[in-house]
């Protein structure tokens, strides 16, 4: 059972690197909040600061959103709960 979930099966378009457009593996979890965490620093060098934690579920809910935002038309409801 361990082994199943070993490496990470998310897939987007930043995974080789911001602006890179390839959609690909996320070789790592490791490497996906390195490139999140870059994409986040400078979000917030241009608009007001966003303190976001990224815990390995909330990488995989952006992977998935910014694959729909991606696609034309394409929206979604989020709802959240807490």
């Amino acid at each position: 059972p361990t082994l199943a979930f070993a490496e990470p099966l998310v897939f987007c378009h930043f995974a080789q690197g911001v602006g890179n457009g390839s959609y690909s593996k996320v070789a790592s979890f490791a490497s996906l909040s390195k490139q999140l965490e870059g994409a986040l620093e400078e979000y917030n060098d241009l608009f007001p600061v966003m303190e976001l934690v990224l815990f390995e579920d909330a990488m995989r809910h952006v992977c998935r959103i910014s694959r729909i935002l991606d696609r034309p038309r394409g929206n979604a409801l989020l709802i959240g709960v807490g």
